[in-house]
Protein backbone atom coordinates (compact mmCIF):
# COMPACT_ATOMS: atom_id res chain seq x y z
CA UNK A 1 0.00 0.00 0.00
CA UNK A 2 1.48 3.34 -1.05
CA UNK A 3 1.42 6.02 1.62
CA UNK A 4 0.91 9.73 1.07
CA UNK A 5 2.77 11.32 -1.80
CA UNK A 6 5.85 13.35 -0.97
CA UNK A 7 7.17 15.93 -3.43
CA UNK A 8 10.82 16.98 -3.33
CA UNK A 9 12.04 19.79 -5.54
CA UNK A 10 15.82 19.76 -5.46
CA UNK A 11 16.86 21.15 -8.84
CA UNK A 12 19.46 23.57 -7.51
CA UNK A 13 20.43 21.20 -4.68
CA UNK A 14 19.49 23.92 -2.21
CA UNK A 15 17.71 21.46 0.06
CA UNK A 16 20.47 18.88 -0.07
CA UNK A 17 23.10 21.40 0.92
CA UNK A 18 21.07 23.32 3.47
CA UNK A 19 21.00 26.53 1.41
CA UNK A 20 18.51 29.11 2.55
CA UNK A 21 17.49 32.68 2.06
CA UNK A 22 20.68 34.05 3.67
CA UNK A 23 23.02 31.81 1.70
CA UNK A 24 25.60 33.50 -0.53
CA UNK A 25 24.82 33.32 -4.26
CA UNK A 26 27.41 33.74 -7.02
CA UNK A 27 26.37 33.88 -10.67
CA UNK A 28 22.99 32.40 -9.75
CA UNK A 29 24.55 29.47 -7.93
CA UNK A 30 24.38 28.79 -4.20
CA UNK A 31 27.72 28.81 -2.40
CA UNK A 32 27.82 25.76 -0.16
CA UNK A 33 31.24 26.53 1.33
CA UNK A 34 34.40 28.56 0.74
CA UNK A 35 38.05 27.58 0.97
CA UNK A 36 40.17 30.71 1.06
CA UNK A 37 38.92 32.76 -1.84
CA UNK A 38 37.49 29.77 -3.71
CA UNK A 39 33.75 29.20 -3.52
CA UNK A 40 32.28 25.69 -3.65
CA UNK A 41 29.04 25.88 -5.59
CA UNK A 42 25.93 23.75 -5.13
CA UNK A 43 25.81 23.00 -8.86
CA UNK A 44 29.34 21.61 -8.69
CA UNK A 45 28.34 19.22 -5.91
CA UNK A 46 25.18 18.39 -7.83
CA UNK A 47 27.17 17.32 -10.88
CA UNK A 48 29.68 15.43 -8.78
CA UNK A 49 26.91 13.57 -7.02
CA UNK A 50 25.29 12.53 -10.29
CA UNK A 51 28.60 11.20 -11.63
CA UNK A 52 29.65 9.43 -8.44
CA UNK A 53 28.72 5.89 -7.44
CA UNK A 54 28.32 7.01 -3.84
CA UNK A 55 26.25 10.01 -4.92
CA UNK A 56 23.22 7.82 -5.62
CA UNK A 57 23.49 6.33 -2.14
CA UNK A 58 23.76 9.76 -0.52
CA UNK A 59 20.70 10.89 -2.44
CA UNK A 60 18.77 7.84 -1.26
CA UNK A 61 19.85 8.53 2.32
CA UNK A 62 18.75 12.13 2.04
CA UNK A 63 15.29 11.31 0.65
CA UNK A 64 14.82 8.58 3.23
CA UNK A 65 15.70 11.04 5.98
CA UNK A 66 13.06 13.45 4.71
CA UNK A 67 10.44 10.68 4.76
CA UNK A 68 11.36 9.81 8.32
CA UNK A 69 11.34 13.42 9.52
CA UNK A 70 7.93 14.05 7.95
CA UNK A 71 6.10 10.86 8.92
CA UNK A 72 8.02 9.89 12.06
CA UNK A 73 9.06 13.21 13.65
CA UNK A 74 11.11 13.32 16.82
CA UNK A 75 9.09 13.25 20.01
CA UNK A 76 9.73 14.43 23.55
CA UNK A 77 10.09 10.78 24.56
CA UNK A 78 12.84 10.26 21.98
CA UNK A 79 14.64 13.42 23.06
CA UNK A 80 14.49 12.38 26.72
CA UNK A 81 15.75 8.89 25.85
CA UNK A 82 18.70 10.41 24.00
CA UNK A 83 19.51 12.68 26.95
CA UNK A 84 19.40 9.74 29.32
CA UNK A 85 21.68 7.74 27.01
CA UNK A 86 24.13 10.64 26.98
CA UNK A 87 24.07 10.99 30.75
CA UNK A 88 24.62 7.25 31.16
CA UNK A 89 27.61 7.21 28.82
CA UNK A 90 29.20 10.28 30.39
CA UNK A 91 28.68 8.84 33.87
CA UNK A 92 30.28 5.54 32.86
CA UNK A 93 33.32 7.31 31.42
CA UNK A 94 33.68 9.50 34.51
CA UNK A 95 33.52 6.48 36.81
CA UNK A 96 36.01 4.48 34.73
CA UNK A 97 38.53 7.12 33.61
CA UNK A 98 38.29 9.73 36.36
CA UNK A 99 39.76 13.11 35.44
CA UNK A 100 40.66 11.98 31.90
CA UNK A 101 37.11 10.89 31.07
CA UNK A 102 36.42 13.75 28.64
CA UNK A 103 39.57 13.04 26.61
CA UNK A 104 38.76 9.33 26.46
CA UNK A 105 35.15 9.99 25.48
CA UNK A 106 36.15 12.47 22.77
CA UNK A 107 38.51 9.89 21.32
CA UNK A 108 35.82 7.21 21.35
CA UNK A 109 33.42 9.60 19.61
CA UNK A 110 36.05 10.42 16.98
CA UNK A 111 36.66 6.73 16.32
CA UNK A 112 32.94 6.26 15.69
CA UNK A 113 32.56 9.27 13.39
CA UNK A 114 31.08 11.80 15.82
CA UNK A 115 32.41 15.29 16.51
CA UNK A 116 30.94 15.53 19.98
CA UNK A 117 28.19 14.26 22.27
CA UNK A 118 25.69 16.75 20.87
CA UNK A 119 26.05 15.08 17.48
CA UNK A 120 25.81 11.64 19.08
CA UNK A 121 22.64 12.68 20.89
CA UNK A 122 21.06 13.95 17.68
CA UNK A 123 21.98 10.72 15.91
CA UNK A 124 20.47 8.70 18.74
CA UNK A 125 17.15 10.52 18.29
CA UNK A 126 17.26 9.85 14.56
CA UNK A 127 17.89 6.14 15.16
CA UNK A 128 14.73 6.07 17.29
CA UNK A 129 12.83 7.73 14.45
CA UNK A 130 14.30 5.24 11.98
CA UNK A 131 13.27 2.39 14.26
CA UNK A 132 9.64 3.55 14.10
CA UNK A 133 9.90 3.86 10.32
CA UNK A 134 11.06 0.25 9.97
CA UNK A 135 8.74 -1.08 12.68
CA UNK A 136 5.62 0.35 11.03
CA UNK A 137 6.50 -1.39 7.77
CA UNK A 138 7.09 -4.73 9.50
CA UNK A 139 3.85 -4.45 11.47
CA UNK A 140 1.87 -3.80 8.30
CA UNK A 141 3.68 -6.45 6.24
CA UNK A 142 4.48 -9.03 8.93
CA UNK A 143 3.60 -12.17 6.98
CA UNK A 144 5.59 -11.17 3.90
CA UNK A 145 8.61 -10.04 5.92
CA UNK A 146 8.58 -13.14 8.10
CA UNK A 147 8.23 -15.45 5.11
CA UNK A 148 11.27 -13.84 3.49
CA UNK A 149 13.19 -14.08 6.75
CA UNK A 150 12.32 -17.75 7.13
CA UNK A 151 13.38 -18.63 3.59
CA UNK A 152 16.50 -16.46 3.69
CA UNK A 153 17.88 -16.87 7.21
CA UNK A 154 16.79 -20.36 8.33
CA UNK A 155 15.45 -19.43 11.82
CA UNK A 156 15.00 -21.99 14.58
CA UNK A 157 14.89 -22.34 18.36
CA UNK A 158 18.15 -23.79 19.61
CA UNK A 159 19.10 -25.37 22.94
CA UNK A 160 22.36 -26.79 24.22
CA UNK A 161 24.29 -28.25 27.11
CA UNK A 162 27.82 -27.00 27.72
CA UNK A 163 30.46 -28.92 29.59
CA UNK A 164 33.34 -26.52 30.05
CA UNK A 165 36.90 -27.71 29.57
CA UNK A 166 39.53 -25.13 30.47
CA UNK A 167 42.28 -26.84 28.46
CA UNK A 168 40.81 -28.99 25.69
CA UNK A 169 44.08 -30.84 25.22
CA UNK A 170 44.44 -31.62 28.91
CA UNK A 171 41.04 -31.92 30.63
CA UNK A 172 41.07 -32.44 34.38
CA UNK A 173 39.70 -35.60 35.98
CA UNK A 174 36.74 -33.62 37.26
CA UNK A 175 35.99 -32.19 33.79
CA UNK A 176 36.31 -35.63 32.17
CA UNK A 177 34.04 -37.19 34.78
CA UNK A 178 31.36 -34.53 34.23
CA UNK A 179 31.55 -34.91 30.45
CA UNK A 180 31.12 -38.67 30.75
CA UNK A 181 28.21 -38.24 33.14
CA UNK A 182 26.42 -35.93 30.71
CA UNK A 183 27.03 -38.35 27.85
CA UNK A 184 25.58 -41.21 29.87
CA UNK A 185 22.56 -39.18 30.95
CA UNK A 186 21.84 -38.09 27.39
CA UNK A 187 22.30 -41.62 26.05
CA UNK A 188 19.52 -42.76 28.38
CA UNK A 189 17.22 -39.85 27.48
CA UNK A 190 14.92 -39.96 24.47
CA UNK A 191 12.99 -36.68 24.50
CA UNK A 192 13.79 -32.99 24.33
CA UNK A 193 12.12 -32.52 27.71
CA UNK A 194 14.63 -34.94 29.22
CA UNK A 195 17.52 -33.17 27.52
CA UNK A 196 16.27 -29.88 28.96
CA UNK A 197 16.18 -31.39 32.46
CA UNK A 198 19.78 -32.55 32.05
CA UNK A 199 20.75 -29.07 30.88
CA UNK A 200 19.24 -27.52 34.00
CA UNK A 201 21.27 -29.84 36.22
CA UNK A 202 24.58 -30.08 34.38
CA UNK A 203 25.11 -27.32 31.81
CA UNK A 204 27.94 -24.88 32.55
CA UNK A 205 26.20 -22.18 30.56
CA UNK A 206 24.23 -20.94 33.54
CA UNK A 207 22.38 -18.30 31.51
CA UNK A 208 20.63 -20.90 29.37
CA UNK A 209 20.70 -23.79 31.87
CA UNK A 210 17.99 -22.17 33.98
CA UNK A 211 15.74 -22.39 30.90
CA UNK A 212 16.61 -25.97 30.06
CA UNK A 213 19.45 -24.99 27.75
CA UNK A 214 17.22 -22.74 25.65
CA UNK A 215 19.19 -20.15 23.66
CA UNK A 216 16.09 -18.80 21.96
CA UNK A 217 15.71 -17.74 18.36
CA UNK A 218 18.77 -18.05 16.15
CA UNK A 219 19.47 -18.23 12.42
CA UNK A 220 22.25 -18.36 9.86
CA UNK A 221 23.37 -14.86 10.88
CA UNK A 222 23.52 -15.42 14.62
CA UNK A 223 26.98 -14.63 15.97
CA UNK A 224 27.87 -18.06 17.27
CA UNK A 225 31.37 -19.48 16.88
CA UNK A 226 31.75 -21.31 13.58
CA UNK A 227 31.66 -24.86 14.97
CA UNK A 228 28.49 -24.18 16.94
CA UNK A 229 26.76 -22.26 14.16
CA UNK A 230 27.40 -25.00 11.59
CA UNK A 231 25.68 -27.64 13.72
CA UNK A 232 22.89 -25.45 15.07
CA UNK A 233 21.79 -24.37 11.58
CA UNK A 234 21.87 -27.81 9.95
CA UNK A 235 20.67 -30.26 12.59
CA UNK A 236 17.05 -31.41 12.31
CA UNK A 237 14.41 -30.61 14.91
CA UNK A 238 14.37 -33.10 17.78
CA UNK A 239 17.80 -34.58 16.99
CA UNK A 240 20.62 -34.39 19.55
CA UNK A 241 24.05 -33.59 18.15
CA UNK A 242 27.24 -35.40 18.94
CA UNK A 243 29.46 -33.41 21.30
CA UNK A 244 30.70 -30.32 19.46
CA UNK A 245 34.19 -29.20 20.42
CA UNK A 246 34.43 -25.43 20.74
CA UNK A 247 37.64 -23.58 21.56
CA UNK A 248 36.36 -20.10 22.37
CA UNK A 249 36.95 -18.26 25.66
CA UNK A 250 33.73 -18.34 27.67
CA UNK A 251 32.29 -21.28 25.72
CA UNK A 252 35.35 -23.52 25.58
CA UNK A 253 34.38 -27.16 25.97
CA UNK A 254 31.87 -29.59 24.49
CA UNK A 255 28.37 -28.62 23.42
CA UNK A 256 25.40 -30.93 22.91
CA UNK A 257 22.98 -29.13 20.60
CA UNK A 258 19.38 -29.66 19.56
CA UNK A 259 16.67 -27.68 17.80
CA UNK A 260 13.34 -27.49 19.59
CA UNK A 261 11.42 -25.83 16.75
CA UNK A 262 12.04 -24.97 13.10
CA UNK A 263 8.59 -25.02 11.49
CA UNK A 264 7.54 -21.76 9.84
CA UNK A 265 3.99 -21.42 11.09
CA UNK A 266 4.88 -22.42 14.64
CA UNK A 267 7.69 -19.86 14.84
CA UNK A 268 5.49 -17.20 13.29
CA UNK A 269 2.75 -17.76 15.88
CA UNK A 270 5.01 -18.21 18.92
CA UNK A 271 4.34 -15.13 21.05
CA UNK A 272 7.06 -16.08 23.53
CA UNK A 273 9.68 -15.11 20.94
CA UNK A 274 7.74 -12.28 19.28
CA UNK A 275 9.76 -9.45 20.82
CA UNK A 276 13.06 -11.03 19.79
CA UNK A 277 11.64 -11.87 16.38
CA UNK A 278 10.49 -8.30 15.73
CA UNK A 279 13.94 -6.96 16.57
CA UNK A 280 15.52 -9.57 14.31
CA UNK A 281 13.23 -8.68 11.42
CA UNK A 282 14.54 -5.11 11.56
CA UNK A 283 18.12 -6.18 10.96
CA UNK A 284 18.28 -9.51 9.11
CA UNK A 285 17.93 -7.89 5.67
CA UNK A 286 20.62 -5.39 4.65
CA UNK A 287 18.11 -4.03 2.14
CA UNK A 288 15.18 -3.58 4.53
CA UNK A 289 15.25 0.21 4.21
CA UNK A 290 14.96 -0.18 0.43
CA UNK A 291 11.80 -2.23 0.88
CA UNK A 292 10.33 0.31 3.28
CA UNK A 293 11.21 3.23 1.01
CA UNK A 294 9.25 1.72 -1.85
CA UNK A 295 6.12 1.79 0.31
CA UNK A 296 6.10 5.57 -0.14
CA UNK A 297 5.16 7.54 -3.24
CA UNK A 298 8.06 9.94 -3.72
CA UNK A 299 8.12 12.55 -6.48
CA UNK A 300 11.40 14.29 -7.27
CA UNK A 301 10.98 17.20 -9.64
CA UNK A 302 14.54 17.20 -10.92
CA UNK A 303 14.70 14.64 -13.73
CA UNK A 304 18.41 13.90 -13.32
CA UNK A 305 18.13 13.26 -9.60
CA UNK A 306 15.00 11.19 -10.10
CA UNK A 307 16.78 9.06 -12.70
CA UNK A 308 19.81 8.62 -10.45
CA UNK A 309 17.62 7.56 -7.56
CA UNK A 310 15.64 5.12 -9.70
CA UNK A 311 18.88 3.59 -11.00
CA UNK A 312 20.11 3.15 -7.43
CA UNK A 313 16.88 1.46 -6.33
CA UNK A 314 16.94 -0.83 -9.37
CA UNK A 315 20.57 -1.84 -8.77
CA UNK A 316 19.95 -2.49 -5.08
CA UNK A 317 16.82 -4.49 -5.82
CA UNK A 318 18.78 -6.69 -8.22
CA UNK A 319 21.51 -7.20 -5.62
CA UNK A 320 18.90 -8.21 -3.05
CA UNK A 321 17.27 -10.63 -5.48
CA UNK A 322 20.64 -12.25 -6.22
CA UNK A 323 21.08 -13.08 -2.56
CA UNK A 324 17.78 -14.92 -2.58
CA UNK A 325 18.48 -17.18 -5.56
Amino acid sequence: MKLRKMVLGVTALAILTGCGAKTKVVGGNYVVASVGEKDILADHIYNKMLSSASGDYLLFQYVEEQIINVYFPKTDTMIEAAKLERETIESQYQNYYGTSWKTQLDYALYQNGFNDMDEYEQRYVYILQYNEYISKYIDENFDAVFDDYYDYANPRLVSHILVKIADLDNPTEEETAKLNTVKQKLAAATTMEEWAAIAKEYSDDTGSAINGGNLGLSDDNTEYVEEFLKVSTTIKQGVLSDPVKVDASNYKGYHFIWVTEDKKEVLKADMSIRETLMETLKTYDDYISLMVYQDYDIVINDENLAAALNDYIEDQSKARAELRK
